[in-house]
């Protein structure tokens, strides 16, 4: 990720830490102050960019600072907004004193939360369940694809690939929307998959079918999971997690209400199945992978 400029300014935008030295273009405090007015009043670990030229402008403020990075404007914007998350969360008094230390210190955080964002693997999560259970919707959540796409309702035959880029704490996903049509293949993005997406309509009237086929996965896929409880809000069942987890015989901390068609709850479920992928591979590191055997689903 090639990066101009790393700058932070004080409240009154006085430059108090730079990567370079001049900028590579001029920086007038009006420039600063009409940024920082687009910054302040977010919320904490936003990051916003503009294009000016050429340039990426990516900013964000941390208490009483302001971060500002220069890219070319080919750079990805979402590694740049994980750049400077990382960026923020390091951030120390050290590092902010006006001394040739600190100046090293604030040379070595950079590069080190370049390599970080340069390295950071892309998870692969399965996206299963029924037709019309609202896998494909949860996947054109996170594509360019217009909410009117949404109205009328097309069977996923065979599957779709959806990338989502990095956000907030989340990082690279690719998901695998596996259609029911596809069933007999499913098998094959196993070995693929890190983790995978249940999808139970929670108005559904196929509850014994979902609960079968959830079973019939589980006793194949070997792998962290999270249950979503989708269209929440056309159910009848009062708590909805509590009985999906009397009825597939899971915890109840397994299952998410979401609506995918709003996004609400998305990201929630995402960052807990992330969590378990990587304390699953944390496990896994001390006892070694255990060979995944036979064919099934």
């Amino acid at each position: 990720m090639p990066l101009l400029c790393v700058k932070i300014y004080n409240k009154n935008y006085d430059e108090i830490q730079s990567t370079v030295n001049p900028p590579p273009i001029s920086l007038s405090k009006q420039f600063l102050f009409h940024l920082g007015q687009i910054s302040n009043g977010n919320l904490s670990y936003v990051v916003q960019a503009i294009l000016n030229h050429d340039q990426i402008f990516a900013f964000t403020s941390k208490n009483e600072y302001f971060i500002l990075a220069i890219a070319t404007n080919n750079t990805p914007y979402d590694k740049l907004r994980q750049f400077l998350l990382l960026l923020s969360d390091a951030l120390t008094s050290d590092i902010l004193l006006p001394c040739q230390e600190s100046y090293q210190m604030f040379q070595d955080l950079c590069d080190s939360s370049i390599k970080t964002v340069d390295s950071a693997p892309e998870l692969t999560v399965a996206l299963l369940g029924l037709e019309r259970s609202g896998k494909t919707t949860f996947a054109n959540y996170f594509s360019n694809r217009s909410l009117a796409a949404f109205d009328t309702y097309s069977p996923t035959h065979l599957l779709n690939i959806i990338r989502i880029n990095q956000h907030m704490r989340i990082p690279a996903l690719k998901l695998f929307d596996l259609g029911m049509n596809f069933k007999s293949q499913w098998w094959k993005f196993r070995k693929e998959s890190d983790a995978f997406i249940f999808f139970v309509d929670s108005a559904d009237v196929r509850m014994n079918e979902s609960r079968d086929l959830f079973n019939e996965i589980r006793s194949f896929w070997d792998l962290p999971y999270v249950i979503a409880a989708n269209k929440r809000d056309t159910s009848k069942i009062v708590n909805i997690r509590k009985y999906l987890s009397r009825k597939f015989c899971v915890p109840i901390r397994n299952i998410f209400e979401i609506e995918t068609y709003t996004g609400t709850g998305v990201y929630s479920l995402l960052a807990e199945l992330i969590t378990r992928i990587q304390d699953q591979d944390v496990t896994l590191s001390l006892i070694g992978k255990i060979p995944k055997q036979g064919r099934g689903l």
